[in-house]
């Protein structure tokens, strides 16, 4: 076949399986920056055939703002899952999510772009505004001292009130910070919730005493307890009460009837400042305050998500916390809403503790904060909505490559199975022959391995596609484990060994068990073949479950890989298609099962299949 024809041949088997991917795909020249080919997905969401738009330039339809400064060939930058705007033929703008890989393919340098319409995700962030408003209406600035005490009364949390007062107080025991004392003071409402067991316990103090004035704050404590119901620490607030303890005096002196209105007013105040603080630190979004470009306040939630103490983030520039890319657009924001700009939701990541990058979804607005300027910033944390959309598509992908499987094995039995039997006729043939050629021998024992091979990726395919339940019946589990492990071909460097323990028959299917620990024994083996090693398999019982362990000492699988074993299409031997675990994870959960794995790169890897003794699938027990 002509090289022309081979390529052409190519080109439409690729775009054929690229039609079948529920996204926008384009495959664009890296040089010209003129599309190649177009699959069906992305010509519907431009609203063109694929005439129309194959040898154009792709600024004309997707990321018409860059045009002359293309971010991968102009600027050098990677777009992963990058916010960009495609053009329908109808001139409509529309917003994508889109991704961008570089490829060589058909003898030139190519760009390979897939993206989805995001416009339903914009309208539902859009839908959140109003409870952003909400908590917008609940939380403002907070002017009073916060503490949170261990049992031997030791400081243990301190908010920027307090510590702009007292320096370094963390750690140290509140009586000797804020009463100079050697022991607890004796009126101390903390000592009343953490000695006593009161559930909370309120004190005026004088701080400090100067000629004729006098400093007051009035001292509320509250307990945190365990799920038990056992105090575990001691929350105070402090309220400066100093103008309260004048007004006191004053209308002490024209009238004693006034004094019970007074303390019944001032406890109303406390009241409600605490509801209000404990409100600002209870809420589920995060909640933070800038002035001067530093973090003045934020709450335990984001405290919780981000993994750092208040010491860690009170007082230092807020561009720390941000992930490097949106440093430029959280200062661009940050002066806007110093100017008055209207509350605008908008997406950004921070940086956590571990070095995790979380996105948030943020809404801020223009506060005063102690007489000054400030900005009220809530963050949502959106992790959980980004997996579950992208288990979405992944679900996505998988059902049009289950169908895709499905056809590809079925259509690859029949000439497989005529290519072997040509060549046994051929062997036979010969084999009758005395001067039989040694070289058509060879050829006919690669074609015979070959098609053995291609056998088993067909195999992997049907299973890999297999939509049946499971044919139950009671199994043997150690007994299945020896008939595998004896059919399997152990290099000389290499040992099986087996610590099989009593345990009760389970009701499964043979076949698929038999694929499962075969899988999991042959790549123990492969992950050993370099060094050798001990692949030791193991039964025993945990709870109502059965549990055999596939535990070898070869290389380990890093860190970055664990998460797409049993998640997508992966491997990392030169032949193979990486079905294998994907196989074992579907036929394990197929019988009410679980398949995990824990790894360490140079010291091997542990997989654990655990299968129920008592069935239970879609709800019913067998």
């Amino acid at each position: 076949m002509p090289q022309s024809q081979a390529s052409e041949k190519i080109v439409v088997s690729a775009g054929s399986i690229l039609d079948l991917i529920p996204m926008g795909i384009l495959i664009i020249d890296e040089e010209t920056h003129r599309i190649i080919y177009a699959n069906d997905a992305a010509l519907q969401m431009i609203g063109v055939d694929r005439e129309s738009v194959t040898g154009k330039v792709c600024h004309n339809f997707i990321c018409p703002n860059d045009v002359g400064r293309c971010p991968i060939t102009d600027l050098g930058l990677e777009v992963d899952n990058s916010e960009r705007l495609l053009v329908r033929a109808n001139g409509e703008k529309v917003p994508i999510l889109k991704t961008v890989k570089k490829i060589f393919w058909e003898g030139r340098a190519c760009l390979v772009e897939s993206f989805i319409d995001i416009t339903e995700l914009r309208k539902a962030k859009n839908a959140l505004q109003q409870e952003r408003n909400l908590l917008e209406l609940a939380t403002s600035s907070m002017n009073v001292g916060l503490a949170v005490l261990s049992k031997d009364f030791r400081i243990l949390w301190a908010n920027n009130i307090l510590r702009k007062i007292h320096d370094n107080i963390i750690g140290e025991y509140c009586y000797s910070v804020f009463a100079n004392r050697n022991e607890v003071c004796p009126w101390c409402p903390a000592r009343k919730v953490l000695e006593e067991g009161v559930p909370e316990a309120t004190a005026d103090y004088m701080v400090s005493s100067d000629g004729n004035e006098e400093k007051w704050v009035q001292l509320y404590a509250n307990a945190l307890r365990d799920e038990n119901g056992n105090i575990l620490y001691a929350v105070e607030i402090a309220v400066p009460i100093t103008e309260r303890k004048k007004l006191e005096k004053e209308l002490k002196r024209y009238s004693e009837n006034l004094e019970e209105l007074v303390q019944k007013r001032t406890k109303d105040l406390l009241e409600s400042e605490k509801r209000y603080s404990l409100l600002v630190n209870e809420v589920s979004a995060g909640v933070v305050t800038i002035q001067d470009e530093k973090v003045v306040f934020v709450n335990k939630t984001l405290l919780n998500l981000l993994g750092y103490s208040e010491d860690e983030v009170i007082g230092h520039p807020y561009e720390k916390f941000v992930d490097e890319k949106y440093r430029q657009k959280a200062r661009e924001l940050y002066l806007m809403k110093l100017q008055g700009s209207p509350p605008k939701l908008n997406l950004i990541e921070l940086v956590a503790k571990n070095g995790e990058r979380i996105p948030f979804e943020m809404f801020g607005s223009l506060i005063t904060y102690e007489g000054r300027p400030a900005a009220l910033v809530l963050l949502n944390d959106v992790r959980e909505r980004k997996q579950l959309e992208e288990q979405r598509l992944k679900l996505e992908k998988l059902a049009a490559i289950f169908e895709l499987a499905i056809m590809v094995g079925h259509d690859l039995r029949n000439p497989l199975q005529a290519i072997e039997n040509a060549a046994f006729i051929i062997r036979k043939e010969l084999s009758d022959h005395i001067y039989s050629n040694k070289r058509i021998s060879k050829a006919l024992q690669i074609i015979h391995d070959s098609v053995k091979y291609a056998d088993e990726i067909v195999r992997d395919l049907r299973d890999f596609s297999i939509a049946d339940r499971p044919n139950f019946e009671r199994v043997n589990i150690n007994a299945l484990i020896k008939e595998v492990i004896s059919q399997i071909k152990t290099p000389k460097n290499i040992s099986v060994t087996t610590k099989l323990k009593r345990i009760p028959e389970v009701n499964a299917d043979k076949y698929m068990m038999k694929r499962v620990f075969m899988n999991l024994i042959v790549n123990g083996i492969q992950a050993m073949e370099e060094k050798g090693g001990v692949l030791e398999v193991s039964t025993g019982k945990e709870g109502d479950f059965v549990k055999i362990n596939f535990a070898d000492t070869g290389v380990g699988i890093p860190e970055s890989d664990m998460g797409k074993l049993f998640n997508s299409i992966f491997t990392t031997k030169a032949k193979g298609m990486g079905m294998g675990l994907l196989i074992c994870k579907r036929f394990v959960e197929s019988h009410g099962g679980v398949i995990n794995v824990k790894s360490k790169v140079g010291e091997g890897s542990i997989f654990t299949v655990k299968l129920p003794i008592k069935r239970c699938l879609g709800g019913e027990a067998a």
